[in-house]
């Protein structure tokens, strides 16, 4: 990619092997992936439409694999069958950590 203002060459790249699933077992903020980059800064991010998404029900063990935001939400709900309850997705959000290496 290149800057439009000043034609600098930049490049992100997601590192092979370094996706880890998110778990609910704190609400505390967990490093998912890796991305290296050269040239740029990451400030913001948000899923994007379009995009799926996969989650698993922590009581009952259903796979919902169809999970879609829309355009500018950060939430998603659905329901439970085997489990018999509503599930969800609220203010999903991520955060850029510069590593030390």
């Amino acid at each position: 990619m290149k800057c439009k203002s000043c034609k600098t060459q930049t490049n992100a790249s997601i590192l092979k092997d370094s996706f880890k699933p998110y778990t609910s077992d704190n609400a505390a903020p967990q490093k998912v992936l890796t991305i290296e980059t050269r040239g740029l800064d990451f400030i913001d991010w948000k899923p994007t439409h379009g995009q799926s998404w996969i989650a698993e029900g922590i009581e009952s063990g259903t796979v919902f694999d169809d999970i879609e935001f829309e355009e500018g939400e950060r939430d998603w709900a659905g329901y439970d069958e085997k489990g018999s309850c509503s599930v969800g997705v609220t203010d999903i959000q991520g955060t850029f950590v510069k590593s030390k290496n």
